[in-house]
């Protein structure tokens, strides 16, 4: 998933970095843990439409 796929509502609560490079598993975290801590409703709501439950469950266990 790329920067381009991500919207600027969601942007917001990650660096450029983590859009980027998303197959690195720690930025991948980082950004979901990012969201699910201080994301806005709407961005929590795309987490969970884009991202199946086991991962975001996964992470929610062991946060970044």
């Amino acid at each position: 998933m790329g920067m381009a796929k991500v919207p600027k509502y969601v942007q917001r609560y990650s660096t450029a970095s983590n859009l980027l490079n998303f197959n690195n598993k720690t930025n991948k975290k980082l950004f979901i843990t990012n969201i699910l801590n201080i994301g806005s409703h709407k961005a929590v709501r795309w987490l969970f439409d884009k991202y199946p439950i086991q991962e975001i469950k996964s992470v929610i266990r062991k946060p970044a």
